[in-house]
C-alpha cells in the first residue's frame, strides 16, 4: 500500500486525483491477496484456488474461509461468489466503477450469504 498519512498544507489539489489510489501500481492481485492474509493473521501455508468467474479471477482461501477478487466486479461474479457462502470476501474500491455498485455488491451478500463478511480496500 501507498503512504497515504499526507498532511493538508503538503498537499495540492493537482495531486488528489494521484493520491486517490492507496494500492502501489506494480502489486499483482497475489500481491493483494498475500497482505490481506498477513494482516488478518491467516497463515500464507493455507490452501488457495483460483477461478474465473465470469471472465475475472477470484482467489478462494482454505475453501470458503476467504474469497478475493481484484478485477472488475459484476453481479454474475457477486452472484456466484456468494452461492458459496464465504466467511469473508474482499475487493478492492478500483474494481467497482460506479459508488452505487459497491452497496448493491453489499447488500446483494446480505441476501444470499447473510453472514459474508464483505469488504473493499
Amino acid at each position: 500500500m501507498k503512504d497515504i498519512y499526507y498532511r493538508p498544507d503538503q498537499t495540492q489539489q493537482l495531486d488528489l486525483l494521484d493520491k486517490a489510489n492507496h494500492i502501489k501500481e506494480d502489486r499483482t492481485p497475489e500481491d493483494l491477496l498475500f497482505q490481506l492474509m498477513l494482516s488478518w493473521g491467516l497463515p500464507l501455508s493455507l490452501p488457495i484456488e483460483q477461478q474465473i468467474i465470469d471472465n475475472q479471477t477470484v482467489f478462494f482461501v482454505a475453501g470458503n474461509s476467504l474469497v478475493a477478487c481484484f478485477d472488475t466486479l459484476t453481479p454474475t461474479l457477486i452472484d456466484t461468489v456468494a452461492q458459496h457462502k464465504p466467511l469473508r470476501f474482499v475487493s478492492s474500491e478500483q474494481a467497482i466503477h460506479k459508488d452505487e455498485d459497491k452497496t448493491n455488491f453489499k447488500e446483494r451478500f446480505k441476501q444470499l450469504s447473510p453472514e459474508t463478511e464483505v469488504k473493499f480496500i
